[in-house]
């Protein structure tokens, strides 16, 4: 009874506290309103007092200053425990105000095309606060929605606000373009210009997409899945069965990765070694299984290879031994440090935890251009990407340098033989049971880098055609399975993104058809035609944010300067439309074999040799560029000409020169990035030496995280 007393006395001094609060609030919100309207009158501005939208405004006014004061209240007295609430309340109102504050910005600049340059400025800025409009009612909507999004995730203030801005930015653009701009356009042009917006439309939304990745790992204030809060026990010693998977790889590149398993810190009866050799040539197999036996390990060698990887690591669980609990997968290149499981397995003293996943980190870094570019860009995922997503419990398993608990595998129905990324389609199928994942961002093994664009390139694409075949076949379970909406969302960007290249592609293309239409006598109108600068705009932005995110996480975890970043975006670029063209094939239905990843080719190529391989390596991003630079011709021709007759040179002329510039520099990042790693190439017999000098420079074991607080 007292206890129903006590509640109930609670209760009521919340009520009253929270009440209280709630009026001063309100009472102060509309003094601030007041104020507004006693400095526009005071300036001579007429105001209709009476208008539906002063109503609102006036009305959100007082709810925002009674929502704040109640918390404010409830906190202050102690009736209420309202840190979280408080929380909520002014991010949410932050990002009101932002979406507010940027609407006004652009009011002003839009109707009186000043910039802030005297006090006058903030009066502009009031009547646009003032005098509501629907867009008004939608930026306002928008930063409150934003704003209570990233207090969810528990992000500091800097990183509300900038969030904010971006998608208030990036909604704003595509209001004006649906509704100011396309509306224009005349009907016969009108293909064109659904071209561009949709091409537009998609890449700003993935934009708004990443910069929530990236922003979520340097602005959240608290990790609640962070390791010193995992359970872990270095009692529990669990059996491990490592599942090495080779194929014609060179004997002692296989055996070194062996005799670093012999090295671990772990009791030697609570793990076995195990080889799937699927290798066909007797050259490479025949030593392998010699040492392998020679070890009492064992040594497994299937004749017929169906299912590829995934089929060989399926046909090994069944010789699997019974009391083995885990199951570790490396390639054939990568050493293990001697405490991997010992800092590892005792994660798996939670039942429910189906896997976990380290880092995958490389050794041959100096091996070319291309290996020290590459070694950064997939430094990205690991270091920022996965992070971020660990905290959702959505990350993916990444084969090598990963754990996963044997009955959750069996269970699952075993690797997916008919993927050829059996490894990150697993995930899915964990994650989709209720499984917990977890990610140990700590390296504890390296491999090989591809050192050649040839194989870079052949391993991109094999992801790039698995990650859009696990989007075809698991979408309606991304949709509809048990999975949380974070896990659902992170899982269908990793599917979308392989196709980034179909926008930059597009844009180009609309940009060199209004050239050509122009050089023909044949205008073309798009949106653009009276902002030509907004043209380019969007790829532009893409750029821009993409080095942005990239600078912020590899600033942090690996100290590279703004010159290394731009180097490591250029792979980006360099790769793309191989990604393209990959996800292309397989929506088409296009089947493709396992390929596997070649690692370096026996010597240093000629420039000439560079060159031509470069070229016949790039089809497509060279095609593309030859078409970019003649067009860019057409476009200096046409600029000389109407000098010639006008004296005048044309603003429109020069930013379309200008585009074609930027795009021509985009589509060259392929075929100089294939050049600059043939000529740059490191053999293996001078690559120990070299990186043993550059140990130094390696990526530090753990990455530094953001700072707690």
């Amino acid at each position: 009874m007292s206890e129903n007393k006590i509640t109930l006395a609670r209760l009521t001094r919340a009520l009253a506290a929270a009440g209280a609060g709630g009026a001063l609030g309100a009472a102060a919100g509309l003094g601030a309103y007041a104020g507004l309207v006693l400095l526009m009158t005071s300036e001579g501005v007429s105001l209709d007092l009476f208008n539906p939208f002063t109503s609102f405004t006036r009305l959100g006014f007082m709810l925002l200053g009674a929502a704040a004061g109640a918390a404010v209240a409830g906190e202050v007295t102690g009736a209420i425990r309202a840190r979280r609430v408080i929380e909520f309340a002014l991010g949410t109102i932050a990002g009101g105000l932002s979406g507010l504050l940027l609407y006004c910005i652009g009011y002003v600049t839009g109707n009186y095309g000043v910039l802030p340059t005297s006090w006058e400025y903030l009066l502009y800025l009031a009547e646009g606060a003032y005098s509501f409009t629907h867009i008004e009612a939608f930026c306002v909507t928008m930063g409150l929605f934003v704003g209570f999004l990233t207090v969810t995730y528990r992000w500091r203030f800097y990183g509300t606000l900038t969030y904010v801005s971006l998608v208030a930015v990036v909604s704003g653009y595509l209001v004006y373009t649906f509704t100011i701009t396309l509306p224009t356009v005349p009907r016969a042009h009108l293909p064109l210009s659904l071209v561009l917006v949709v091409a537009e439309t998609a890449s700003l939304l993935m934009v708004t997409l990443y910069a929530f990745y990236a922003l979520d790992v340097f602005v959240r204030k608290g990790w609640s899945r962070a390791l010193d809060k995992v359970p872990f026990s270095r009692y529990y010693l669990p059996k491990v069965a490592f599942h090495v998977t080779c194929f014609n790889e060179p004997p002692e590149l296989v055996i070194e990765s062996l005799q670093a398993l012999e090295r671990l810190d772990y009791p030697k009866d609570r793990y076995v070694v195990m080889v799937l050799d699927d290798s066909t040539d007797p050259a490479s197999s025949g030593p392998i299984e010699a040492y392998v036996r020679s070890k009492g390990w064992t040594y497994l060698h299937r004749k017929d290879r169906r299912g590829y990887k995934a089929g060989a690591l399926n046909n090994a669980l069944k010789y699997t031994p019974q009391d083995v609990e885990l199951v570790s997968v490396l390639d054939a290149d990568f050493r293990v440090e001697p405490e991997y499981l010992k800092e590892t397995v005792g994660y798996f003293i939670n039942p429910n935890l189906g896997f976990i996943q380290t880092p995958q980190d490389y050794r041959n870094k100096h091996q070319s251009f291309l290996t020290e570019q590459y070694y950064y860009a997939d430094a990205y995922f690991y270091r920022a990407m996965l992070v971020s997503r660990n905290e959702e419990n959505a990350i993916i398993f990444c084969g090598t340098m990963g754990l996963i608990r044997k009955r959750v595998l069996e269970g699952v129905g075993g690797w997916g033989e008919e993927f050829i990324t059996e490894d990150a389609e697993l995930s899915i199928r964990v994650l989709a049971e209720g499984y917990d994942s977890l990610y140990v961002n700590k390296t504890y093994g390296r491999g090989l880098i591809p050192s050649t664009f040839e194989a870079y390139k052949k391993q991109h694409y094999r992801w790039a055609f698995g990650g859009v075949m696990i989007l075809k076949r698991h979408f309606t379970k991304l949709l509809f399975s048990r999975l949380t909406f974070r896990q659902k969302l992170d899982f269908l960007v990793s599917g979308v993104h392989w196709f980034d290249g179909i926008y930059v592609i597009s844009i180009a293309a609309v940009l060199c058809t209004i050239v050509i239409g122009e050089a023909l006598g044949v205008p073309l109108a798009t949106y653009h035609s009276r902002e030509i600068w907004l043209m380019g705009l969007v790829p532009f932005f893409l750029m821009l944010d993409g080095v942005t995110r990239l600078h912020m996480a590899l600033k942090r975890s690996m100290n590279l300067r703004l010159s290394g970043t731009v180097k490591v975006m250029g792979m980006w670029f360099a790769i793309k439309f191989n990604h393209m063209s990959a996800a292309l094939k397989c929506m088409s239905g296009v089947k493709i074999p396992f390929v596997r990843t070649p690692k370096a080719p026996d010597a240093r190529l000629n420039r000439r040799q560079a060159l031509l391989r470069a070229i016949r390596l790039t089809r497509l991003e060279t095609g593309l560029l030859t078409m970019i630079l003649a067009t860019a011709g057409v476009s200096v021709w046409m600029l000389w000409e109407r000098y010639d007759l006008t004296g005048k040179i044309y603003l429109t002329h020069l930013l379309l020169l200008f585009w074609l510039a930027y795009y021509a520099l985009l589509f060259s990042a392929a075929p100089l990035y294939a050049y600059k790693a043939y000529t740059t190439f490191v053999p293996d017999e001078e690559l120990e030496p070299k990186f043993k000098r550059h140990a130094l420079d390696a990526a530090p074991a753990v990455a530094p995280m953001p700072p707690m607080k």
